[in-house]
């Protein structure tokens, strides 16, 4: 699938979905509006600790095994399950979903994930493949959401994820 037909079916969203996401504490906002969004690997070699960070030590340390820490991470919907868990467990106080231009998905070596990226076994896809395997159904149009199977359906598109190799720059994100 084309990067353009994907954001004609977002544009065309009963759900309100018509941007990528990337979620954070609001107390890193003030480095993103100055830098964008960095890769953990940009944010260590520049010298820059974030606030907080969303994952916790595992986490952290899964993105290392998995080779992820050169990626800044996407979601395509305003809700991530491990935005949910850094909440509960304490590492971000107050969470913020900072709307993202689609055109990104145009960087080279950007990538999607079927799955939370830092997850053993998820498949990196390049990004045409992966835009066609997504439940565009589930993701961009009214469901019943109390129906189990597509509750199900939906539970997992709330893992996927979009990989923008080292940085997402300041120009590309809605405050």
């Amino acid at each position: 699938m084309t990067i353009e037909k994907f954001i004609q079916i977002m544009k065309k969203s009963t759900q309100g979905n018509q941007s990528l996401f990337h979620f954070t504490d609001t107390r890193n906002l003030p480095s993103i509006r100055q830098r964008g969004l960095l890769s953990a690997n940009q944010r260590d070699t520049l010298g820059i600790s974030p606030v907080t960070t969303g994952g916790n030590e595992l986490s952290q340390d899964a993105d290392g095994w998995n080779n992820v820490r050169d990626y800044v991470h996407l979601c395509f919907l305003r809700d991530h399950p491990v935005e949910y868990l850094a909440r509960r467990d304490g590492r971000i106080d107050q969470a913020v979903y900072l709307p993202v231009n689609p055109h990104v998905l145009s960087v080279p070596g950007a990538k999607v994930s079927l799955g939370v990226a830092n997850m053993t076994g998820v498949e990196f896809l390049p990004v045409a493949e992966g835009l066609a395997k997504l439940d565009h159904e589930v993701m961009y149009t009214r469901t019943d959401w109390r129906n189990r199977e597509i509750h199900d359906r939906l539970q997992a598109a709330r893992k996927c994820e979009i990989l923008i190799p080292n940085h997402v720059p300041v120009e590309m994100i809605t405050f």
